[in-house]
């Protein structure tokens, strides 16, 4: 199985972690790191998001959508945000049929065979924190049009919100997870 982490700025430690679960769980995994980092680990594609970026993530970053907000974790919220676009680049970029992508610090104990049961290739699969909010604790991304869909969605919210001032939001840009759970929900009921 292919297994996509993500991450943007400093590489935390414990991702050491993570990759070292997946590893001991599956018989021949694919690792990607998607990263702005220049890093390397053992059994682990690096790959530079500079050089995936689409138009549409380029336009995502200079939204800034956090900008506007006093808030220490705002570079938190925006690499959040970003990552989602960043995995879809790296879909398209290598051509990646499906993959496995979680926070890292989600320690995994399943092989993905094992699981698989459990998800639907027809859809993005992720789990849920509750019925408004999505987490990436885990997911199955099974082709690139889901996830492209997923894009393209989000940047139309992210673009409503900005115009309308985050009025559906109390006022403020909402973080991804609530992005996220908002786009689903409006797109269940359609």
């Amino acid at each position: 199985m292919n297994y996509v982490l993500a991450n943007i700025g400093k590489i935390p430690d414990y991702i050491n972690y993570t990759i070292n679960t997946i590893l001991s769980i599956e018989d021949d995994p694919k690792i990607y790191l998607c990263t702005d980092q220049k890093v390397k680990f053992n059994n682990v594609e690096i790959i530079n998001i500079n050089e995936t970026t689409s138009e549409q993530t380029k336009r995502i970053k200079e939204y800034s959508i956090y900008k506007e907000i006093e808030r220490e974790n705002i570079p938190l919220l925006e690499r959040s945000l970003l990552r989602i676009f960043y995995l879809r680049d790296f879909q398209k970029t290598y051509k990646v049929k499906n993959f496995v992508h979680f926070d890292n610090d989600v320690l995994i104990y399943l092989p993905f065979k094992k699981a698989s049961g459990s998800f639907d290739s027809s859809k993005f699969n992720i789990s849920f924190s509750n019925n408004k909010r999505i987490v990436f604790g885990y997911s199955f991304i099974p082709n690139f049009s889901n996830l492209d869909k997923l894009c393209i969605l989000l940047e139309e919210k992210l673009l409503e919100g900005s115009k309308n001032k985050w009025g559906f939001h109390n006022g403020l840009p909402p973080n991804e997870m609530d992005l996220l759970g908002m786009v689903l929900n409006e797109n269940l009921t359609q």
